[in-house]
């Protein structure tokens, strides 16, 4: 009877390692011993368990990383206050000087779930556990879940915010509602954030009929944040023929933080961040708040397409997947 059991034991192991539809790998990434590099698809990405929650590196198997990392910063993991090493995030908003530049310069957990890949680290100054799960989704695609803990017995008021570091090299796009006519739409479709040091004769802003183009130009004068109501559930970045795109949810019912800002764009003088944020709500101990985005990575057939060439080429790329997602075969 033992014997059977374990001859059951080591099918169901094997059963779930061939059903596994992603792999791991431990590695030395940048002077950081044993961090995880993940294959889902044709996609990797590379976590760290030195720093973080952080995902350093995303990109298509074997190509050049899509994130910017600011290695300079990476050096400086013995300091004690806050470093932005670069990669993608968990932080929580609303921004405040103190709270939400608490340092991530200890080590994670990294969990293998078998269907996902989890990484949580307590964050001991707001008492919020910080979570990101990642899940395979397609061959282009996975699904990024972020998640904010109370363990205070205080309540507290917090927002999911998702912040993506990408070479300045790029530019970050913001589509906005499509376009009617007057007098037969009355009402506005869209709203625009700005904050103290936004200049919007700046050059880094090309303000298209449908979207918002942030990109450094030689005159720009750095740095410069906007943020959008984000109806239309997705923005992006290019770089040369790579389009990275975030897809997200909103609930147009819940108040979010910067005036209802549900995606922002951040550029200064070394990098461009594409960020997304949850609802703003307040937690009692143990409650949560959840944000999810979905990413996908593309390569375009020219990195020289127009703007209004891209944006309806995301479209089309959103549009399939959601006409395979009620087919049930979701990419």
């Amino acid at each position: 009877m033992r014997y059977v059991l374990i001859l059951l034991l080591n099918f169901g192991i094997l059963a779930q390692a061939a059903n596994k539809k992603y792999s791991v790998e431990k590695e030395n990434f940048m002077g950081f011993a044993n961090s995880w590099r993940v294959k889902m698809g044709n996609l990797e990405f590379v976590i760290p368990t030195r720093i973080g929650p952080r995902i350093l590196h995303f990109s298509k198997i074997g190509k050049p990383n899509l994130f910017r990392v600011l290695e300079d910063q990476l050096q400086n993991t013995e300091i004690p206050n806050w470093q932005n090493y670069g990669g993608h995030r968990l932080w929580r908003a609303p921004e405040d000087k103190k709270l939400t530049y608490s340092p991530e310069n200890s080590e994670v957990s990294i969990e293998d779930n078998n269907d996902s890949i989890r990484i949580s680290k307590l964050d001991t100054l707001n008492s919020l556990l910080k979570e990101i799960e990642i899940y395979p989704l397609g061959e282009n695609s996975i699904r990024v879940v972020h998640r904010l803990t109370n363990k205070s017995k205080i309540d507290t008021r917090v927002s999911a915010w998702a912040l993506t570091v990408l070479p300045l090299a790029g530019k970050a796009i913001l589509p906005l509602k499509p376009r009617g006519t007057h007098p037969e739409n009355l009402l506005p479709t869209d709203s625009i954030h700005l904050w103290a040091y936004t200049d919007m004769t700046d050059p880094t802003f090309l303000w298209g009929k449908e979207f918002i183009i942030l990109q450094k130009r030689e005159n720009s004068n750095l740095p410069q944040k906007i943020g959008v109501g984000g109806e239309r559930l997705w923005a992006a970045y290019v770089l040369d023929n790579q389009l990275f795109i975030k897809k997200y949810s909103i609930t147009a019912t819940r108040s979010y933080p910067d005036k209802n800002a549900r995606v922002e764009v951040f550029i200064n003088k070394k990098f461009v961040e594409l960020e997304t944020l949850s609802p703003l709500v307040r937690l009692k101990e143990n409650e949560s708040v959840t944000h999810t985005e979905i990413w996908y990575l593309h390569t375009l057939s020219s990195n020289a397409l127009s703007n209004q060439d891209i944006v309806k080429y995301v479209e089309e790329v959103l549009g399939d997947q959601e006409d395979r997602k009620k087919t049930n075969s979701y990419d």
